[in-house]
């Protein structure tokens, strides 16, 4: 067969890499490079404020190995080498009060007795984190499908704290969070509030994409701007900016959900359903050498996931990507990475300024997700993208597996084991 996939993230990557053995594909991307949300500078995105030698994930940056089998499997068939690291958080108000997931805990205070009194300041933390876990419990799937975020977690410190996770997985601002479906939210939540085995690609996450394009057979076409997807029978046409249209046994939209419809020329009533409640979230991310931030709250340690709710009532993040990255976290330049902290962030220390557009994922958007992934291959259209699964980076993955099994390639390769062993920093 002959199968146009849109979009060259992480889904539309895999997806041509799993079909590829079997079928001809075509990936149409309309950005001048691949990667979707992986935007690693000096791999896929030049960044001539870094020495060329250091790469820094600035998009998706780090991976469960509990939560994220299939990405590691892949990782292992793609022999590309993956390392430990550490992913703690810390809580930051604008009263002063700061709270300390337990490694941070450790970190910031090394004295025995100090860290002690901190940690028993912390217990009713621990209590919200045993009532939330119980009350989730009970939840089933179809009442998940009907709610929000909002009806799960309060302002209370533990579930800002949650609400703040779901602002940095999903790069939602803070006062949206709580309209974020439950169906996608409370069970990412459930499985993260438990101990976590943190990796990271080295050498930077666009080094997995190198791979996949250096033995790909099909066509990957850049700077592809999509304006129309026909269908035909026995096949589609798709119509690319100033092309003629094409035609292709099947297409694969490997794109945030919002642009399903626009696309579609030819929508059914049921596709109108399942996709007309989708909106685009627009986001950007700042990376900076900025350290004021820690400098004026008298921290001491800067962690890898560090939430702030600033006097002015800003809720954002600030992820220090050094170790994250492999590189030395002892000496300057000490890199970070910045969501919704922008007039905390000296515009001097900005390295780069990266935009973004993820799925607005709200309840009734994801209301007929399990629908769209049944209705998957009606009149040759494949759906895939992350938004199907976890909305993070293994589900990119696990949908791209599943439409290529769909469509008659293969599955991902299992690996019993994975290599993520500590490295030392490297340079890259």
């Amino acid at each position: 067969m002959d199968i146009a996939i849109i979009g060259g993230g992480a889904a539309g990557m895999v997806t041509a890499r799993l079909l590829d053995d079997v079928h001809d594909v075509t990936v149409f991307e309309r950005d001048s490079v691949l990667g979707g949300h992986v935007r690693t500078l000096n791999g896929n995105v030049p960044c001539s404020a870094l020495p060329a030698e250091v790469h820094i994930d600035a998009g998706v940056i780090e991976f469960d190995r509990r939560h994220f089998p299939r990405f590691h499997a892949l990782m292992a068939e793609l022999d590309v080498r993956m390392a430990a690291v550490p992913a703690t958080s810390g809580l930051f108000l604008a009263d002063g009060s700061a709270w300390h997931a337990p490694e941070r805990l450790r970190r910031e205070f090394p004295g025995a007795v100090r860290r002690a009194r901190e940690a028993a300041r912390h217990l009713p933390l621990l209590a919200a984190r045993t009532l939330f876990l119980a009350r989730v419990a009970g939840a089933s799937t179809a009442d998940l499908v009907e709610r929000s975020v909002d009806d799960f977690l309060g302002d209370d410190v533990f579930g800002t704290w949650l609400k703040m996770l779901l602002m940095y997985a999903y790069s939602i601002p803070y006062q949206r969070v709580g309209d974020i479906g439950a169906t996608l939210a409370i069970p990412m939540l459930r499985r993260f509030v438990h101990d976590s085995d943190w990796t990271r690609v080295v050498g930077g996450v666009w080094t997995y994409f190198e791979r996949i394009c250096a033995t790909l057979r099909g066509r990957v076409v850049t700077r592809a701007e999509v304006v129309r997807v026909t269908r035909r029978p026995g096949g589609v046409e798709i119509t690319v900016a100033g092309d003629t249209p094409r035609p292709f046994d099947a297409v694969v939209f490997a794109t945030t959900p919002d642009r399903v419809l626009p696309l579609l020329g030819d929508p059914t009533e049921a596709e109108q359903h399942r996709f007309s409640a989708w909106r685009p979230n627009h986001a950007h991310t700042l990376t900076h050498v900025d350290t004021a931030i820690y400098a004026r709250r008298a921290i001491a340690y800067r962690s890898e996931f560090d939430l702030f709710v600033t006097p002015q009532g800003a809720h954002g993040y600030n992820a220090y990507l050094n170790r994250l990255c492999g590189l030395d976290d002892f000496r300057a330049p000490h890199y970070s990475l910045a969501f919704g902290l922008d007039d905390e962030i000296d515009p001097g220390t900005v390295l780069h300024r990266q935009a973004y557009c993820t799925p607005g994922y709200t309840r009734d958007a994801l209301r007929p997700r399990e629908e769209i992934i049944r209705a998957n291959g009606e009149r040759g259209t494949w759906i895939a993208g992350a938004w199907l699964y976890d909305g993070l980076h293994e589900g990119a993955v696990v949908s791209a597996e599943r439409v290529a099994v769909g469509l008659g390639g293969r599955a991902i390769r299992p690996s019993l084991t994975v290599d993520a062993t500590p490295t030392a920093p490297d340079r890259r």
